[in-house]
């Protein structure tokens, strides 16, 4: 999918579900499950339930996205 149809959404992770699955939840209300890539967990990031992030969603199924920032500058 090309770049310009992603959406990009603040949100804050509400429940850790596995190691790379998280739920998230949007300003408005909705929810939708999302991972964090093997790269990116690699490289050691982990979130905690109520840290803001930055995910990316596809217009076409908007139940899923991926984590590609914090937004809060709490330590780890």
């Amino acid at each position: 999918m090309h770049e310009s149809n992603i959406i990009r959404a603040e949100g804050v992770v509400i429940a850790v579900l596995k190691e790379r699955l998280y739920r998230v939840e949007l300003a408005n209300g909705h929810q939708f499950l999302a991972f964090v890539t093997a790269r990116r967990a690699a490289a050691g990031d982990r979130y905690e339930v109520g840290q803001r992030v930055m995910a990316e969603l596809s217009p076409l199924d908007l139940s899923k996205g991926r984590l590609v920032g914090r937004l809060d500058a709490s330590p780890r």
